[in-house]
């Protein structure tokens, strides 16, 4: 799996995820995101948390290989040695990972 896979996968499940109708909410929460960066340049935290969340069931579908190789191919984790690495350490670091290219990817579509 290479890490653009993982970001869509995860974009993918936030689509599916409803958030409850509310102040400037859609049907889901990448729409919402989407949706309030474009008008106010920023997001509520709770869908931080709860991006986290998604990400968090995400990786714990994966194998300890799989997430290792998705840890090299970050910006954080390229320069790391696979055999070196320690999956469990790799989850909690590849989870901050994952948030922020999900984050940066929303930010993208809603510019």
């Amino acid at each position: 799996m290479v890490l653009d896979e993982a970001i869509d996968m995860i974009r993918s499940a936030a689509r599916r995820h409803a958030v409850p109708r509310g102040k400037r909410s859609r049907r889901n929460l990448w729409d919402t995101v989407i949706a309030q960066m474009a008008e106010q340049n920023s997001f509520d935290g709770e869908f931080a948390d709860t991006f986290s969340d998604l990400i968090r069931e995400f990786l714990a579908g994966l194998s300890d290989e799989t997430v290792i190789d998705l840890w090299c191919q970050t910006e954080s984790g390229m320069g790391d040695d696979p055999e070196e690495q320690i999956a469990e350490c790799v989850r909690i670091e590849l989870e901050d990972e994952l948030l922020h290219e999900v984050t940066k990817t929303a930010w993208e579509e809603a510019s």
